[in-house]
């Protein structure tokens, strides 16, 4: 059992949170308690950092990112002027005096933990501590809710969040809309507005998992001692909202919307030895990778053979069933999205399946 940790009176912008009165426990309760990890829950949620006059950008309300430059060497900078966290209904962050969500639930809360990797599929965690933050975990579909209806109901899916309204009317549920206001402003050009909108979003089943291990983290062939990460990051919405308006706001374009959105992104397999690593040289630029799948000779778990025709009959047994279960079981990646609009004109569905990263590097140069 965790120990449930709950925010007490924490200003968050202009809004103070509140938490349910602390409970006692039985002895029989307090004799289940094992003190492994933390969990944490946040009850009646709001985040409200929305600019009173996005015009002005000197009154201290905005973040801003400074240091970008233009091919003619002119400065950009970007700023974020509109970002709250709410309940459902927010409008667009028009409607969020009152409007409050629960992030997590005291049975499923957001964890903190020291894991022993060796209870976590072996491979490349065999023998290491792993740490790990963790979002509430999908559960049965008996008693889960599908994952990004907004008015979905018990038994309807796998997601823990509950929708508003659910199990009862009136109760605020664990989805929160989301709203995120980027500006460009650039020198010697027009400036540029991008606002992005979610509607009943959660992120069931994501985790992110760090632990140390050696490996070649920059492509030089030389292994270094360095911190190895996995994590799977999920994000459902009933809706997510991307347009364009005038920096106050006004004389907004055309609603692009992703209905029913679905995205379970999978960032490096840790028990078939593909950890993602990051790394800053001497210079400043950054590598990114997840590395290789290990070539069967090399393979840590079943060295051996694949046959030149792929074949299980004229390759080493034990390695080729390694290889099977790895793209069978390995970590995937899925995105979908029940009906795509633009306007008001729908574009149907779409989606990408099964999607399996065998080696990704991704490194940053100077312009």
């Amino acid at each position: 059992m965790l120990r449930i940790l709950c925010s007490l009176a924490i200003l968050i912008a202009w809004h103070s949170n509140t938490c349910a009165e602390l409970q006692d426990l039985t002895e029989s309760e307090l004799s289940e308690v094992s003190g492994e990890g933390v969990g944490y829950i946040y009850e009646d949620f709001q985040f409200n950092a929305q600019d009173p006059n996005p015009i002005d950008d000197t009154d201290g309300y905005r973040f801003k990112i400074t240091g970008i430059e233009d091919t003619n060497n002119d400065p950009v900078d970007v700023s974020f002027s509109q970002i709250y966290i709410a309940g459902a209904g927010s409008n667009r962050g028009a409607n969020l005096d009152g409007n409050y969500v629960n992030i997590g639930r005291l049975n499923n809360p957001f964890e903190i933990d020291m894991l022993d990797g060796n209870n976590l599929g072996g491979g490349g965690y065999t023998d290491k501590a792993v740490l790990s933050i963790a979002a509430p975990k999908h559960i049965d579909v008996s008693q889960g809710y599908d994952c990004t209806d907004a008015t979905a109901v018990q038994g309807s899916g796998t997601c823990a969040s509950r929708p508003e309204g659910q199990p009862s009317a009136g109760y605020q549920g664990e989805r929160m809309d989301i709203g995120l206001q980027i500006n460009t402003n650039f020198a010697t050009s027009s400036d540029i507005n991008i606002n992005l909108y979610a509607e009943s979003a959660h992120f069931d089943g994501s985790y992110f998992r760090v632990w140390g291990g050696d490996a070649d983290v920059d492509g030089n062939s030389t292994v270094e001692s360095t911190m190895m990460m996995e994590a799977r990051l999920n994000f459902y919405a009933d809706k997510l909202i991307l347009n364009s308006c005038d920096l106050d706001g006004n004389n907004c374009g055309t609603d692009v919307v992703m209905d029913q959105l679905r995205m379970e992104l999978a960032i490096g397999d840790a028990k078939y030895y593909q950890p993602a690593t990051f790394d800053v040289n001497s210079d400043g630029n950054f590598t990114f990778m997840i590395h290789a799948v290990p070539s069967p000779a090399a393979n840590p778990d079943a060295p051996g053979t694949i046959g030149a025709n792929g074949l299980r009959t004229s390759s080493n047994t034990a390695t080729w069933d390694w290889y099977q279960d790895y793209y069978t079981n390995g970590a995937k990646t899925n995105i979908s999205v029940g009906d795509l609009s633009v306007g008001g004109t729908s574009f149907g569905s779409s989606r990408i399946q099964g999607l399996q990263i065998q080696y990704l590097e991704v490194t940053s140069h100077d312009i």
